[in-house]
């Protein structure tokens, strides 16, 4: 008989350092953050320093910030349905099912034509486990 051949250990890796782009990106980051911020302390109305302050929190991963953003943006531009749209997305990446639910479900009252809409509640009824009939039914009815 020969040898058995030798074991080896898996031992977890350490993450890779940051690399210096990493952080002068992520330094970069806060400090469009700050100043935005601090805009928007000046002038809540302000919707450009709003939204440069959103895309710093979503690249920031800050994405219960980012709710609170968009909800003063939907203030702000009531007629934009990309800012609810942009909402019920991130309820959705969030695992939080039923908010998901109910923002797509309110685009579809003011434009019941809204495909990315019934994309967003298909994906959640997915995610959810919950049967497709009802939905496809409910699509098939808006042609």
């Amino acid at each position: 008989m020969g040898e058995l051949p030798s074991t080896s250990i898996a031992a977890p890796v350490a993450p890779p350092p940051p690399t210096e782009e990493r952080i002068e990106e992520s330094s970069e980051n806060d400090e469009q953050e700050r100043a935005s911020e601090e805009q928007v302390s000046r002038d809540p109305d302000d919707a450009e320093a709003l939204r440069s302050l959103m895309e710093a929190k979503i690249k920031a991963n800050k994405l219960d910030e980012v709710v609170q953003v968009l909800d003063r943006l939907i203030e702000l531009e009531p007629e934009d349905l990309e800012w609810p749209l942009l909402k019920a997305n991130i309820h959705s990446h969030n695992g939080e099912l039923e908010l998901t639910k109910s923002e797509f479900e309110a685009i579809l009252e003011k434009d019941p034509l809204r495909v990315e809409a019934y994309h967003g509640l298909v994906m959640a009824a997915s995610q959810s486990g919950e049967k497709l009939n009802g939905m496809v039914r409910r699509v098939e009815g808006r042609r």
